[in-house]
């Protein structure tokens, strides 16, 4: 198929346009992620989603004269999968909960109810993952499903929510 076809259905925001894009150019995007760094399929499924939103977004950018399309999309790729592996690294290298409330987990019920305490001085959006996540003990996955967000998203209201109790202890500790 041709790149003029592929890119006249995306301005159209046509779905054809995305699915001649994967079938076309779906194999180089996957390949391009791999080699950049994305291991996991989940991982790997969503970065290639965000690279299709990015190019259903700034597809009115590209610009023939300029390069062709199979270049444009190569590169508006790299820039997302780059963004991606980088975020994701960020995320993974957050502090476990238990060092930043320095305990091996709730041995008392006072405990228990400290951490609860401080759970209740998060914003809804990040006490409800805490709670789920350290306190239920459910998979990121199982969050990011019954909250309907993507699991990055679960991720990064983990990691502010690590940022908002540190803030608390550490006044409340002055």
């Amino acid at each position: 198929m041709e790149d003029r076809i592929i890119v006249e259905w995306l301005k159209k925001e046509s779905d054809k346009g995305i699915s001649a894009l994967m079938n076309h150019y779906g194999g180089l995007l996957v390949y391009m992620a791999k080699n950049i760094g994305i291991v996991d399929k989940e991982d790997l499924e969503e970065c290639i989603g965000d690279v299709l939103f990015h190019v259903w977004r700034k597809i009115r950018r590209y610009d023939e004269k300029k390069s062709s399309f199979k270049t444009w999309l190569v590169l508006l790729a790299k820039g997302c999968i780059t963004d991606y592996v980088r975020k994701k690294r960020k995320l993974l290298a957050t502090v476990p909960i238990e060092s930043i409330l320095n305990i091996e987990g709730p041995k008392r019920k006072e405990d228990y109810l400290d951490v609860l305490e401080l759970l209740q001085k998060l914003p809804p959006e990040y006490g409800e993952v805490f709670y789920r996540r350290f306190v239920l003990g459910e998979s990121v996955e199982h969050i990011a499903s019954v909250m309907r967000l993507s699991a990055v998203n679960v991720y990064k209201r983990i990691q502010r929510g690590r940022e908002k109790l540190k803030e608390f202890m550490e006044r409340e500790e002055s």
